[in-house]
């Protein structure tokens, strides 16, 4: 039986977490006499530049240019 939708959101946050531990760990390994911190510090480093290219993907390539279709008009809110 297929799956359809996303994944539940406990599920995407466990795999993302696991993904990024594993990518910790992998410059453990291999940045052995730097330490822990230098680890931590390259995580990071990617987390920023995995967000990046993702925004730009979704920004240029994926969604409407920004610069020609900055957003829609707003409505109020049924409440107010």
């Amino acid at each position: 039986m297929p799956l359809h939708g996303p994944a539940p959101m406990p599920l995407q946050v466990l795999c993302s977490l696991l993904g990024w531990f594993c990518l910790y760990g992998a410059f453990r390994r291999s940045c052995g006499p730097r330490g822990a911190e230098w680890s931590c510090r390259l995580v990071a480093l990617s987390h920023g530049v995995v967000i990046v290219l993702l925004t730009a993907f979704v920004l240029f390539v994926d969604g409407p240019w920004p610069f020609t279709h900055a957003g829609q008009c707003t409505t109020r809110p049924p409440h107010v």
